[in-house]
């Protein structure tokens, strides 16, 4: 059985390959941007500017649908940035919170990996 660091690490190695190159640049402020607005504004802000903020919070969602022992924070949703945006506005606030703190945690190896 696997511990939450190492199913951070592989899914972030599993994502990185979309944010090769330029998504290096978006992904240096994402964090600040979650700390800064919360995990909502943000995957609102990624939806709306597409590129590589769109793959992080794909990235993100991807990971929050893969977790220890099947656990999945996205469900019933797709896990895409879409589906994600839609469980969190209808989710409690112990769950978004959940959600913001282990999207931090991925995300810092997600960064990590990106170089």
């Amino acid at each position: 059985m696997k511990n939450l660091d190492q199913i951070r690490a592989a899914n972030a190695l599993a994502s990185v390959g979309s944010l090769k190159g330029d998504g290096g640049n978006a992904l240096s402020g994402y964090p600040s941007l979650v700390i800064s607005n919360g995990l909502l504004a943000t995957l609102a802000f990624s939806l709306d500017k597409k590129g590589k903020h769109l793959s992080i919070a794909d990235a993100i969602s991807h990971h929050l649908s893969h977790l220890a022992d099947g656990e999945n924070l996205v469900t019933p949703e797709q896990s895409t940035a879409d589906g994600l945006r839609r469980k969190l506005c209808a989710s409690d606030a112990d769950h978004l919170r959940r959600c913001t703190s282990e999207a931090l945690a991925f995300l810092s190896y997600l960064k990590r990996f990106a170089r």
